[in-house]
């Protein structure tokens, strides 16, 4: 594994947990961003659940980061996704 930088959806709603995971590579602390990695996984892939960016979009709005409205071509996530994510993120609130 290599990188010097990353683009993630993820981070638009767990900066601070990209930022670290990043930080721990550049550190050379590859077990630390490896757990904090696997730590994010389930995370990560729930926001391509449906298209990008409606899972995150969603995520956000739950957490107060931005209004849940939508226009188009942006449609709300589906009810079933709604409850997914939400599981989720009650999870992984210890990010």
């Amino acid at each position: 594994m290599g990188a010097a930088g990353l683009t993630s959806v993820l981070s638009n709603f767990t900066p601070e947990l990209c930022v670290s995971v990043y930080e721990a590579w550049a550190a050379g602390d590859a077990a630390r961003a490896i757990s904090l990695h696997e730590t994010a996984k389930p995370l990560a892939d729930a926001m391509f659940i449906e298209c990008s960016p409606l899972a995150v979009k969603y995520a956000m709005a739950t957490a107060g980061m931005l209004s849940p409205k939508t226009r188009l071509p942006i449609v709300e996530l589906s009810d079933s996704s709604k409850s997914l994510v939400q599981a989720i993120i009650g999870k992984e609130v210890a990010f």
